[in-house]
């Protein structure tokens, strides 16, 4: 069961979740799921040095001027619905 990821699980309603776990087979590792409310999952494998960034970067979007704020490098800008960085199934 070790390569399963443990953790923790927030619902949000009846439909929405999210999900923050380890796997003690990948020490420094998290995984993260969200469900929408129409039932799409996503699923993200991100190393804690990203969870970190991802910390700063959110302070800097909560305290920081709006006019430093950048755009995402890519010429497309549409975002997709979801996207599913593995096929494993989460147990919740």
């Amino acid at each position: 069961m070790a390569d399963i990821p443990l953790g923790f699980l927030e619902r949000l309603d009846d439909n929405r979740l999210v999900f923050v776990g380890r796997n003690d087979d990948e020490p420094g590792t998290l995984y993260l799921a969200f469900r929408s409310r129409d039932g799409v999952d996503t699923r993200l494998k991100v190393s804690e040095e990203a969870v970190l960034a991802m910390q700063r970067l959110y302070l800097s979007l909560t305290t920081r001027d709006a006019s430093e704020r950048l755009p995402y490098p890519e010429t497309s800008t549409t975002w997709k619905h979801h996207w599913v960085v593995s096929d494993r199934d989460f147990e919740g």
